[in-house]
């Protein structure tokens, strides 16, 4: 009924999936159906942030989408912004890219956009500043680099 499909085929392969992965009883096949309902409405909010295309998500895609919303509680609006980052350091999007810039902010405590103004605050009032943003070519920072290891 969840999924709109009340034919013999559909109920069968039902059946199936749920032997194969143990399911006995209603209380567990209702479990498993809230689950994967939960998996799939991360899905889809995770598609919406980076803009995908609405397609089938990979078993890790899935994964990572209900870690990020159920598990970590990030917002959708952090979500939009480490796509952008992703877009913006490598001129395209990469979903696995993409993954370890929330991860990274997830270690630091990043759930929502003031978490993550925060956390950028906190790098710059520290002096750390991500090695990829120094310019190669900018003779003066890289004498001021020197001079700060002598």
């Amino acid at each position: 009924v969840n999924r709109n499909s009340l034919n013999i085929p559909f109920i069968e392969k039902t059946a199936v999936e749920f032997a194969d992965i143990g399911i006995k009883n209603v209380e567990q096949a209702e479990n498993h159906l809230k689950l994967t309902t939960e998996k799939e409405l991360s899905w889809k909010r995770v598609e919406k942030a980076f803009g995908i295309e609405h397609r089938k998500p990979s078993k890790k895609e899935l994964e990572l989408s209900f870690m990020w919303i159920k598990e970590w509680e990030i917002s959708d609006d952090v979500l939009v912004v480490a796509y952008d980052t992703c877009v913006d350091a490598k001129s395209k999007f990469i979903f696995s890219y993409t993954a370890k810039i929330i991860e990274k902010w997830h270690t630091y405590g990043v759930k929502t956009i003031s978490d993550l103004e925060e956390y950028k605050n906190n790098i710059k009032s520290s002096g750390e500043l991500d090695k990829k943003s120094f310019a190669g070519y900018d003779i003066g920072l890289f004498e001021k680099m020197l001079d700060e290891e002598d």
